[in-house]
């Protein structure tokens, strides 16, 4: 039986995008940051949080606009984003679809 060259490849793709997951979650761990999966739907807001530690954010899929400290970001995937502890931010997603990103906070 042959499977097939689209198979294969997103079978192959899929393992590259797991490993590439991995080695983010491992490096924010040795940076001290928690590391977890949030998803949001269109227009999705999230308005006026503050938080007391540092935070990551690294966009997986969709779009997403951060706003904070009078700046909007559209960080691209795989861009890692610092939102410094206390500073009030605003996410949304600006998108179509479904987003999906990584966000963690500083551990003490």
């Amino acid at each position: 039986m042959q499977v097939s060259t689209c198979r294969t490849t997103s079978i192959s793709l899929l393992c590259h995008m797991t490993q590439k997951l991995e080695l983010i979650v491992d490096d924010w761990r040795q940076r001290g940051f928690s590391c977890d999966t949030w998803s949001d739907p269109p227009a999705q807001v999230w308005s006026d949080f503050v938080h007391d530690a540092d935070e990551l954010l690294m966009l997986l899929e969709g779009e997403i606009e951060i706003q904070m400290g009078g700046s909007i970001l559209h960080p691209a995937i795989a861009e890692e984003v610092t939102i410094p502890a206390g500073m009030r931010h605003t996410v949304v997603n600006t998108g179509a679809t479904a987003n999906r990103w990584l966000y963690g906070y500083k551990i003490d």
